[in-house]
């Protein structure tokens, strides 16, 4: 296990400018208090629906592949109870709370994983949700002892963590030239993509080709970071970019109407 130096050392190293990346500080994390692996989230909730905003971790490729093929459907109740959770949450507990149980166990065996394991819920801004988990392969006995004595310390570099990741988006932000921020139709088309609206319908009520839209939205997802048009909303209307409200409804009508 790791001693006291160890913690102070790693706020230090996290408090350099600039800091280390996300990567570097679960691997730095990991080795400090021989861990196996550790996970860190940020996701946005909304309708029971779960977005990844932001995901980091020091699992292997091979386990990496295993856990999106199999770990979807069962991570949605584990998640929902760590985002619940004020306090550190054991991973036999969730395991316990966990309606989708024999999904979890499936998980955990094709990982290879024990069950030493705990996750520390982070306060994030409205509408988000972040968590930083750990797993160990020490023996249950071990682990409670372990949890008892670094359950402070990894909490306390949890939130540090977190903190400099949020900070880090005002600070991209800030430091985008004009030419990388979302332009004023970018914005506009991802407003009506927010609202349910189809390529060919935003199209229809911006006056623009269905291919403009494809080429807008293409744009927004790489200025904001994300993969899909789900994460681009969220992220944009998070920001602040967009109204998290939905536009007024418009009717769009077919050239033939017309």
């Amino acid at each position: 296990m790791t001693d006291v130096g160890g913690y102070f050392e790693l706020i230090d190293w996290l408090n350099e400018d600039p800091p280390p990346s996300p990567q570097a500080f679960l691997n730095r994390v990991k080795q400090a208090y021989r861990l196996n692996h550790c996970l860190y989230l940020d996701a946005s909730v909304k309708g029971g629906h779960i977005t990844v905003q932001s995901l980091h971790h020091t699992l292997p490729p091979r386990l990496e592949d295993r856990a999106k093929m199999h770990g979807r459907r069962a991570m949605l109740e584990p998640l929902r109870i760590t985002f619940e959770a004020v306090e550190p949450v054991d991973w036999q507990e969730i395991r316990r709370q966990s309606a989708g149980r024999s999904d979890l166990n499936f998980l955990v065996e094709s990982l290879g994983l024990s069950l030493s394991g705990a996750c520390y819920p982070l306060p994030s801004r409205e509408g988000r949700h972040a968590l930083m988990a750990v797993h160990s392969r020490l023996p249950e006995p071990d682990w409670q002892e372990f949890r008892r004595l670094y359950d402070r310390d990894l909490s306390s570099i949890a939130a540090r963590f977190h903190g400099k990741m949020l900070r880090g988006f005002v600070t991209v932000e800030r430091k985008h030239s004009p030419s990388e921020r979302l332009t004023p139709r970018e914005q506009e088309t991802l407003v009506w993509v927010a609202a349910g609206k189809s390529y060919w319908e935003t199209a229809k009520i911006l006056g623009i080709t269905e291919r403009t839209v494809r080429f807008f939205m293409s744009n927004a997802r790489k200025k904001l970071n994300v993969v899909t048009n789900t994460q681009a909303v969220a992220e944009a209307a998070w920001r602040g970019l967009i109204a998290p409200a939905s536009p007024p409804e418009t009717s769009v009508h077919t050239s033939e109407e017309q």
